[in-house]
């Protein structure tokens, strides 16, 4: 026995038909519209336009700089009271222009902190800065904490020592 089902043709759409010449005007209108005011921008606004282009199109580098001990090998390990014990650290500036960086170093024992050296340091860029900085602890069996920071960012490194 076979089942009737009712016709499918009944309920289909019509195809659509296609779109009318008034819509293509419409349609070509704004897209002319659009180019025209993109058209005026690139006349009044000739620099503008270009640098936008350029960091739109072209992968951008990014700026940073670059903070770190000269010979982490050679950092004291075992500080002396009785002399001053040094140690180096460079910044290297890649940020796109020159900066001046302004740093701290401290020295923080178990009882104590105390900022053993301040500075700015001025680097080009592209440009890098090495500063050697002496530090001289106070107290024996002690273990020290040397922290280079620079200000007005986050940066910074630190490394242990411990006086006999």
């Amino acid at each position: 026995m076979i089942l009737s089902r009712p016709d499918d043709r009944q309920s289909q759409v019509s195809a659509s038909q296609p779109p009318n010449k008034h819509t293509w005007w419409l349609a070509l209108t704004v897209m002319l519209a659009v180019i025209g005011v993109i058209g005026v921008f690139a006349v009044g606004f000739p620099t503008q336009l270009k640098h936008q282009l350029a960091i739109s199109i072209v992968r951008q580098p990014t700026p940073y700089t670059q903070l770190f001990f000269s010979d982490p090998v050679a950092l004291p390990k075992e500080l002396k009271t009785d002399r001053t014990n040094k140690f180096a650290f460079t910044l290297i500036n890649d940020e796109g222009h020159p900066e001046t960086y302004d740093y701290i170093v401290t020295m923080t024992g178990a009882k104590s902190s105390e900022v053993v050296s301040t500075g700015s340091l001025t680097v080009k860029n592209n440009g890098q800065f090495t500063k050697t900085v002496g530090i001289k602890p106070k107290n024996k069996k002690t273990r020290y904490l040397i922290k280079v920071t620079l200000s007005h960012t986050v940066d910074f490194i630190q490394f242990y020592g411990i006086t006999s």
